[in-house]
């Protein structure tokens, strides 16, 4: 079967562009809605949602099972969308929901009663459980399974012992040539499945066996080649996981897939390795990838929406939900037994599979068209229409089609009108025009139908109940078609139709009878029983008469499926343009004992934290006189004590209860589950509910809930103090002193509390790690040194510091409170001589004493320096200053050698401050000098005088007089010591002894 797979690289890589492996964007997403029954589309960002087909219109004769698809594929090459139906096995459909083929049928076998594990006894295989899909583009075969591992008509070990587990088959994609390659019976029950076609890993299947309460294995997946040969172990992961999906991004080398349980997309490269959780989702389904776009489409099922991811991280896109229940609104529903408390009650929105066409196409449509409202039968009137090609492709030439039909659908009984041609358009063009078209000359011709019929689903022999009926005349149609000849393979083949009511002038239903039967089949007959009529008033067109009656169901009526059949104009007497249409019928199960299911006890922990694990434990009873069949009974997490599947959150999958007779009880038993991982804390309801699935038809369907209050307590870390420098300088580092604390109600694991510099998203400056943090504590304060970055703009900043920052965030119930900030200026030193103190002369040689005071006057502290004394140009000598704060200084003596031999005269002594090497950077680097004049001189010897004398010329023998008299140094030296200048009285001019 491989021999030939990978002859022309070239080949694969052309499939791959038209399959979504290279680089094209997803031009539509399809999915399934499993409880409805219906295959939907829109594209990919939710516009446009269609439904392609409703399988419930498909459902075998005489079938008893609701529809039920599963897994879908998008083969874009010849159009067809292909599925799996849980009970009805494989089938496939066009593109625009034509031309239905159930291409692998499932045919019940009746076998010899038995019972199947865990305790299930039936004479009837019906059970296939075909879940998985996938086809290789290149061989052309297309690959389905598992089927269910016991209870498949195609292969149960009670028919085919030793079969084993379900079974992986391929087949031609029109289901012929079916083969079985893969017993997966080693493992129990398979429910995934993948292909991954890159040539150089040689063509690989990939394949899911989770666990289950009923087929207990280890959750595993398994990797083969395409024949089933070389069976591998691919991943091993936890109970809670159960992967449902799985898909191959074939250019990455990567694997994806779903834990249904666990709520998590997980990945893994195809070599083994980087195994991580891509998201955390609530009850995944399906998933889909985009790898051009760098999007992983992701189903919440439980939650009822279509999501989009972003394929790099897991984190939601920004316009995520691309379609909710509402925008899905499948039309018509079916009336859900299986996921609802109410069995009346219609299904919710719940999609299954998902699956991408990933090729440019043209999309005709009708934009818009006009014709009058009233006509005349046999008239002509003009059709304006306006048809677009929206798609992404240019469109071939079409025509576009006018029919007249007369209700909303368009279908083979109605009247081609006319037509028109249209010319080839490039997408987003458009091409108008006006056709005459001539009304039927019948067309005033009144149409009644039945358009509501309802009542209860099941009910007890002998029981009333209320039927609601709704007679309708409904209004003939415009019906106009873009392409409708189906020359083009479109986008969307749903959406090329436009209608308009029409009003035929005189057309009105005569006053008539509608008539509503209890019939043992769907077919009325005269073996039916009429129960009601009631005369319905004459009707315009549009015009409808609702009633309502209550039936008491005959208390011999013999268990089964009966039928409610209502017929409009019973008695014949409305001459219509539609006679085939006037039946409406509505199925209704009827017993003539019910039991009644109820959990009657219900015990668990009255809390526990988000993420943890707990015991449960509970009774299921059959509290009425009629036996009960095999069911099951969930867990819920819910914020009121009303269970809402579509709200509420499942816990685990929850427990088989066998068969239970009139009053017997199963239980107590326990189940351990897991509360989901950032649950916000507060009080919840945990709510048991009996025959979760409603496999059990019973006499009371409100009854089955217990509930018991539990408080679901969850971290919340802060930064409870900070403290940091109020101002530091750009490129210094400083010391930050942090407490974390967790004023949450439950332990937080070990985190981390990182520190930025005025935004959260740019990288962070400084971290730490935190230990792990019970409830209310701290941990100690902790300081930690960083480095405020170069080239930080002086001024203003915030120093922010965040708890719980990544890697490995713990969740939290508050996730917006992490952040502590505080103000932090950053500046700029300016170091300056402020005070210089030297004597103002000396010689050359002698040392001298300089005195300066070294200032900060900047803004930021500053480190250490140098300050530099020079003599006019030339250093001298230095001295180191320590680190300033903003304005503090530093004061210090230094001793100066004069240099010898410097010139006698005025010099200049230079302090300068902040002198290299290592620099400090400064706002100010002009102002660090300050300078002092000093006088060089050389020395030499003294030489005293008296320059000048003078006293009285004459004087008296013993008087006192007064002399006066210069001294003068007339030497070339300074005097060294003080000298003193004396008087003498001689007789003559010359000093001496005498």
């Amino acid at each position: 079967m491989t021999s030939f797979r990978f002859r022309w690289l070239g080949l694969l890589l052309a499939l791959w562009a038209g399959w979504g492996q290279g680089d094209a964007f997803a031009q539509r997403v399809y999915w399934t809605d499993a409880l409805n029954g219906k295959i939907q589309s829109a594209n990919t960002d939710g516009t446009d949602v269609t439904t392609v087909f409703d399988t419930m219109t498909v459902l075998p004769e005489g079938f008893t099972h609701p529809a039920r698809p599963a897994f879908l594929l998008v083969e874009p090459v010849a159009g067809w969308i292909y599925w799996t139906d849980l009970w009805s096995g494989v089938h496939r459909v066009k593109l625009d929901g034509t031309g239905h083929e159930n291409i692998v049928p499932i045919t019940r076998v009746t076998i010899p009663e038995h019972t199947f594990f865990p305790n299930r006894t039936t004479t009837i295989l019906d059970r296939a459980d075909i879940q998985g899909i996938a086809l290789d583009p290149v061989s052309k075969l297309l690959y389905w399974g598992p089927d269910h591992p016991y209870e498949s008509p195609l292969d149960s070990p009670f028919l085919s012992s030793p079969g084993e587990g379900g079974h992986v088959r391929v087949s031609n994609p029109d289901g012929t040539a079916v083969a079985d390659i893969h017993n997966t019976g080693v493992d129990g029950y398979t429910s995934a499945l993948a292909l991954d076609l890159d040539p150089s890993r040689g063509g690989k299947m990939y394949f899911s066996s989770p666990t289950s309460n009923n087929y207990p294995t280890s959750n595993r997946i398994y990797r083969t080649n395409l024949d089933g040969s070389a069976r591998e172990l691919f991943y091993e992961g936890p109970y809670e996981c159960d992967p449902r999906d799985i898909k191959v991004d074939e250019a990455a080398g990567t694997v994806y897939w779903n834990c249904f349980w666990a709520g998590a997309i997980m990945q893994q490269n195809v070599n083994g390795s980087e195994n991580k959780i891509l998201a955390y989702v609530s009850g995944p389904g399906g998933i889909a990838l985009d790898p051009g776009n760098s999007k992983i489409y992701v189903l919440e099922s439980d939650a009822g929406r279509v999501t989009r991811r972003n394929l790099a991280d897991g984190t939601l896109d920004s316009d995520f939900t691309i379609v909710t229940a509402s925008e899905a609104n499948p039309q018509p529903r079916q009336m859900c037994g299986t996921d609802v408390p109410n069995v009346n009650a219609p299904c919710p929105f719940y999609p299954q599979g998902i699956a991408l066409d990933l090729t440019a196409r043209p999309d005709m449509i009708i934009s818009s068209f006009s014709a009058a409202s009233t006509v005349d039968a046999g008239a002509g009137i003009t059709v304006t229409d306006t048809t677009k090609n929206k798609g992404t492709a240019p469109a071939g030439p079409t025509t576009t089609s006018i029919y007249f039909s007369t209700d909303a659908t368009l279908d083979a009984g109605d009247t081609l009108l006319d037509s028109r041609s249209v010319e080839g358009l490039e997408f987003g063009n458009d091409s108008t025009g006006s056709t005459t078209v001539t009304i039927p000359a019948n067309a005033g011709q009144p149409d009644l139908i039945v358009s509501a019929l309802s009542s209860p689903t099941t009910a007890v022999a002998g029981a009333t109940i209320t039927v609601t009926e709704t007679t309708e005349h409904q209004s003939p149609r415009l019906i106009v078609v873009a392409d409708g000849e189906k020359a083009l393979l479109e986008l969307n083949e749903t959406n090329n139709t436009s209608t308009q009511p029409i009003t035929v002038n005189g057309s009105q239903a005569a006053a008539s009878t509608t008539r509503v039967y209890f019939s043992l089949d769907a077919t009325l007959d005269g073996n039916d029983t009429p129960i009601f009529e009631h005369a319905v008033t004459a009707l315009d067109a549009g015009s409808s008469h609702p009633v309502s009656f209550d039936f008491q169901i005959p208390p011999t009526t013999a268990s089964g499926i009966h039928y409610l059949i209502a017929v409009a104009d019973a008695a014949s007497i409305v001459a219509e343009s539609n006679e085939t249409n006037n039946t409406r019928i509505q199925p209704i199960t009827v017993t003539d004992s019910l039991p009644d299911l109820v959990v009657s006890e219900l015990n668990a922990p009255t809390s526990a934290a988000a993420g943890d694990s707990i015991t449960v434990t509970e009774t299921t009873k059959n509290q009425h006189d009629a036996e009960a069949g095999t069911s099951k009974t969930k867990l819920y997490l819910s914020l009121d004590a009303k269970l809402d599947f579509a709200t509420d959150t499942r816990l685990g999958e929850g427990r088989d209860v066998p068969a239970l007779g009139p009053g017997i009880s199963n239980g107590p038993t326990s189940s351990t589950v897991t509360i989901p991982p950032g649950t916000a804390p507060g009080t919840y309801y945990l709510i048991a509910v009996a025959d979760a699935e409603r496999d059990v038809v019973e006499s009371n369907e409100e009854n089955n809930t217990t509930t018991q209050l539990i408080s679901v307590t969850s971290p919340d870390l802060i930064v409870s103090a900070l403290s940091a420098p109020t101002s530091a300088a750009a490129g210094a580092s400083i010391t930050v002193t942090d407490t974390t604390a967790n004023q949450g109600t439950a332990q937080a694991a070990a985190s981390t509390t990182r520190i930025y510099l005025d935004a959260t998203n740019t990288p962070q400056i400084g971290e730490r790690a935190v230990p792990a943090l019970g409830a209310g504590l701290s941990d100690v304060p902790t300081a930690f040194t960083f480095t405020i970055p170069a080239g930080t703009t002086p001024g203003p900043h915030s120093l922010i510091a965040v708890a719980n920052d990544g890697p490995n965030t713990v969740a939290e119930s508050n996730g917006t409170n992490n952040t502590k900030i505080q103000s932090i200026t950053v500046g700029s030193p300016d170091l300056v001589v402020s005070v210089l103190s030297a004597p103002t002369s000396a010689a050359p040689g002698a040392s001298i004493t300089v005195t300066d005071t070294t200032a900060n006057q900047g803004t930021a502290q500053a480190a250490a320096s140098t300050t530099r004394i020079y003599l006019d140009g030339t250093p001298i000598v230095a001295r180191a200053v320590p680190a300033l704060d903003a304005l503090g200084s530093s004061s210090g003596s230094t001793s100066v050698i004069i240099p010898a031999g410097t010139a006698p005269g005025p010099h200049s002594l230079i302090v300068v401050a902040n002198d290299a090497p290592n620099t400090v950077a400064e706002s100010n680097g002009t102002n660090n000098t300050k300078i002092q004049s000093i006088t060089v001189y050389i020395p030499t010897s003294s030489d005293l005088i008296v320059s000048a004398i003078s006293a009285p010329s004459s004087v008296l023998a013993g008087a006192s007089i007064t002399v006066t008299d210069t001294t003068k140094n007339q030497g070339t030296g300074q005097t060294k010591i003080a000298s003193k200048t004396c008087i003498f009285f001689s007789r003559d001019a010359i000093l001496d002894a005498t």
